[in-house]
């Protein structure tokens, strides 16, 4: 577990930082990133000292990037290779969602008698959130028909450097 992320004083070995992509603000979470291609990552107590001189130039601003580094670090470690778990559990949950609208619109309808002129919003709340649900779920086996080219594709690869 490392304590401070924050310190700027870091080393790595050559075959760590040639294994990372480091683009954006990712270098903030270099530490995070080698943990989980398995390279082992300990800490060494650094001896900070108190600001003399000068103003932080760490603002909010900065803070909102790295919250969203984070984010994207998170989602490309979990779903890069499955796409489909992502989006296809949230069209799912749109999609049902949209069903279970519809069905009371209906139930309203046959079981009620009430026009379906009164509820004409929700029904169409319904229709927009089941097509929600189609098109998320629709990305992932998109996303997941992208993710599976790209392993084939570095299969052949790598393949090919072995045999050469």
């Amino acid at each position: 577990m490392i304590h401070d992320f924050n310190c700027g004083l870091k080393i790595y070995k050559k075959n760590v930082i040639k294994s990372i992509e480091v683009y954006g603000g990712r270098h903030r979470y270099l530490p995070a990133l080698a943990g989980q291609k398995k390279f082992k990552v300990t800490e060494i107590i650094v001896n900070h000292r108190p600001r003399l001189y000068g103003e932080t130039k760490y603002g909010g601003a900065r803070f909102f990037h790295g919250f969203f580094d984070l984010i994207s670090i998170l989602f490309l470690s979990k779903y890069t290779q499955s796409p489909l778990y992502f989006f296809g559990k949230i069209g799912l949950f749109a999609f049902l969602a949209g069903l279970s609208i519809e069905g009371y619109v209906i139930y309203l309808k046959y079981f009620l008698n009430e026009p379906f002129a009164q509820h004409m919003a929700l029904l169409m709340l319904g229709i927009l959130i089941l097509i929600i649900g189609i098109q998320f779920f629709s990305i992932g086996l998109v996303g997941e028909m992208i993710a599976n080219a790209n392993q084939r594709k570095e299969f052949r690869i790598k393949n090919f450097l072995n045999k050469n």
